[in-house]
């Protein structure tokens, strides 16, 4: 089975001159240490075991690889006997100067 984070972005300020990098995201739970994918994209895929407990971390790199901004969470299960319906999970708002 597989498993693959998405992590929705926010505009976020930062110093002058800070360059965002790659994306971290790490899985921890199942039979496996944690497992950390590096990449440009906004989402990742696990492979996970199933009848476990997850919880997937995600954060934003700088251009020299260290975390900057806020780490998004989520935990999820991968119990046969489950189905995922999609709720409220985040609501971001863009301000525009007139």
């Amino acid at each position: 089975m597989k498993a693959t984070v998405t992590v929705s972005t926010v505009p976020s300020t930062f110093p002058s001159g800070t360059v965002g990098g790659s994306w971290v995201f790490y899985l921890s739970g199942g039979k496996d240490d944690d497992m950390k994918i590096v990449t440009p994209n906004l989402s990742a895929t696990f492979d996970v075991d199933t009848s476990m407990n997850y919880t997937a971390t995600a954060q934003r790199l700088d251009s020299n690889e260290n975390p900057i901004g806020a780490v998004a969470t989520q935990s999820f299960d991968t119990f046969p006997d489950t189905v995922v319906v999609e709720t409220a999970g985040t609501l971001s708002v863009v301000l525009i100067n007139d």
